[in-house]
């Protein structure tokens, strides 16, 4: 067995080398890798060795979206077993903060994050890791491993329904028809949510999600989406506004979408740049502003929505590439981003 590693060693360069196998602790599983998706900020990474205000200063390992077979176990591990497949949720938090505590782990300062440069933590492009047991769930026999590696942005979609309190009946926009805003509408329509509008500029896109179930698609290049949506509400607005998208624009047109008491959930954050806020408007609808950061508990509602095909994932996938064409995979992701929605890497 060899264990080889896709290090990020300058912009747009990764750099194959062979490491060792990790052997587990007590409270550790050792997974073979099968699947790992390609997330938006591992393009950051990849592009400019930076995500957000994270910067990388050194070789790195990316990815955060693994799954695979458990091929050796801890002595403490008792729920999994050598043979298990399982999904690995990348964050590992502390368990003892104030967060942890609480139940709002993806909130812990100290969270250990497959792929995240600060603190520094290599991620899942390499043929094993170790990781701790209790985040790594087994997968139904019905449900693969390929779909495993997207259950951490299906998370995020859970999340931000969550937060959103998306329910049975409402109508929702969501910014952005990429992986996220895809999968955020998946998890709206498993919630119940009765029209759902997407909003993005890109066609092939916009097409994906009403493959997917979306009611409702506008370019925000061809069409004044406010009176468009306007219009399919008889003037009362959307009870939830999900930004996947988190430009300026996107902002905007939420604040002018939203019913009076409706709610917009920050999930994008396209700029770093500040942005303007009509808090006016806001304050007058009595809106409700939300945002999350990664999620919590949203695994095992994944995995059973996955199992009792309440969600199906097979068509966010576009791409897909084997780990040794990994670099291709990313210049893909770069250079033809109005054909992709995901990339997942065959380890």
């Amino acid at each position: 067995m060899k264990n080889i590693a896709a290090y990020l060693v300058d912009k747009r360069k990764l750099e194959f080398r062979e490491i060792p196998i990790p052997k587990p602790k007590p409270n550790e599983v050792l997974v073979q890798i099968e699947y790992v998706g390609i997330c938006g900020s591992d393009i950051h990474y990849y592009a400019d060795r930076q995500n957000g205000y994270r910067i990388l200063t050194e070789n790195h390992i990316l990815g955060h979206e693994p799954a695979g077979t458990v091929i050796e176990i801890g002595n403490d591990v008792k729920h999994l077993k050598v043979g298990d497949k399982v999904t690995i949720e990348p964050g590992v938090p502390c368990g003892k903060c104030e967060y942890c505590r609480s139940g709002n782990y993806n909130l812990c300062h100290q969270v250990q994050f497959l792929g995240s440069a600060f603190p520094k933590v290599d991620g899942a492009f390499r043929n094993y890791i170790v990781h701790d047991a209790g985040f790594c769930y087994k997968l139904p026999k019905n449900v693969s491993t390929k779909q495993g590696a997207l259950i951490e942005p299906l998370g995020i979609g859970i999340e931000a329904t969550n937060v959103g309190k998306v329910k049975l009946g409402d109508t929702v926009a969501i910014f952005g028809a990429g992986c996220i805003g895809l999968v955020t509408a998946l998890a709206c329509k498993a919630r119940g949510a009765s029209n759902i509008i997407v909003i993005d500029v890109i066609n092939n896109r916009l097409q994906k999600a009403l493959e997917i179930g979306a009611n409702h698609v506008l370019n925000s290049k061809d069409v004044n989406v406010k009176n468009e949506i306007m219009k399919f509400t008889n003037q009362r607005g959307v009870d939830v506004v999900i930004d996947c998208a988190g430009f300026q624009e996107s902002i905007n047109t939420g604040v002018e979408l939203i019913k009076r008491g409706g709610r917009i959930v920050m999930v994008g954050l396209g700029t770093l740049q500040p942005m303007t806020f009509d808090f006016v408007k806001f304050a007058a609808n009595v809106g409700q502003m939300l945002s999350i950061f990664r999620s919590k508990n949203a695994y095992p509602i994944a995995i059973n929505a996955l199992q009792n095909k309440q969600i199906d994932l097979s068509k966010i996938i576009t791409h897909e590439y084997d780990f040794k064409n990994l670099p291709e995979a990313f210049e893909t992701t770069i250079n033809k981003k109005d054909e992709v929605t995901k990339i997942v890497i065959r380890m």
